[in-house]
């Protein structure tokens, strides 16, 4: 699988993906949303990944976002709120 070139990429996408952060440490799905959840947050690195993005300060406050959804009965919740793993 070939990956995107950062170049081939408007920067306006970065700018975009990099404006859902929030400072709980994780990222929401789109402006406005409630807080930030798991798989916004994941697609978002993801994404950001591959565009070659540092995420410098972001990475630790992300990581302890998603330690912070593990639930000790197994598993990950989706965003702070959610009660179900």
């Amino acid at each position: 699988m070939e990956t995107p070139v950062a170049g081939t990429v408007p920067p306006q996408v970065v700018e975009w993906l990099l404006a859902r952060w929030r400072p709980q440490g994780g990222f929401e799905a789109a402006p406005r949303s409630l807080f930030p959840d798991i798989l916004s947050t994941a697609t978002a690195l993801v994404a950001l990944r591959l565009l070659d993005q540092p995420l410098g300060p972001l990475a630790a406050e992300c990581f302890a976002f998603i330690d912070g959804l593990w639930d000790t009965a197994g598993g990950f919740v989706g965003h702070p709120v959610d009660q179900t793993p």
